[in-house]
């Protein structure tokens, strides 16, 4: 079994996603991680209907406000990216990875309907030997290449945590229409460092 103390891997989950949650940790169990590096992140309102889950298949159940504190309503359903309950939810990543990297050197977030088909973190781990972030891209032919925030893994770096610090506080100011992955795509145009920075991951 790959060994992954140093890793966690962070999943947002609301209420009425629990096929989504047991299908992605056995989904990562069968690529042969270790479940209890996966952090399922719910809000507390949805403890009662995930925990049980989480736990009977090893994961790491973390309540959203005890991370971050108040987060106000939530959904209670899964819903479609680029809905105002969506670009909520969103509002929220980049706080909780910002918390749980002070407890890992390495992190992957994932959505909660990403499929495992095997296990990524040697590969990554040697992607972020040489670069603090990398993105899952789209299949799109643009340059610079649109990254997506559904996928990425990140380390402890100062660029790291300027990037999500920058992200956070346009976010919270940004007009409801504006997306996590529009704005995050906007924000690393806008230096050339950050592509030398950011490894995009392949296909």
């Amino acid at each position: 079994m790959e060994q992954t103390e140093d890793w966690a891997i962070v999943i947002l989950a609301t209420s009425g996603l629990r096929d989504f949650v047991e299908s992605a940790l056995v989904g990562i169990r069968d690529c042969g991680i270790n479940l209890a590096r996966v952090h399922i992140v719910l809000p507390s309102k949805a403890s009662a209907e995930l925990r049980e889950t989480i736990t009977k298949f090893g994961g790491t159940a973390r309540i959203l406000e005890e991370i971050i504190g108040e987060v106000g309503d939530l959904p209670n359903e899964y819903v479609e990216y680029g809905t105002p309950e969506f670009t909520r939810l969103m509002k929220l990543r980049f706080r909780i990875i910002r918390s749980i990297i002070n407890e890992v050197p390495r992190l992957v977030s994932a959505d909660v309907d990403v499929a495992w088909l095997r296990n990524p973190l040697p590969y990554l781990a040697k992607v972020l030997d040489q670069y603090p972030l990398a993105f899952q891209t789209e299949a799109d032919p643009y340059f610079p290449q649109n990254f997506c925030a559904g996928f990425f893994a990140l380390r402890d770096h100062d660029f790291t945590r300027g990037l999500i610090d920058n992200h956070i506080a346009r976010f919270d100011s940004a007009p409801p229409e504006v997306t996590m992955q529009v704005l995050l795509n906007d924000i690393i145009r806008e230096s050339r460092v950050s592509l030398k920075r950011i490894f995009p991951l392949p296909e």
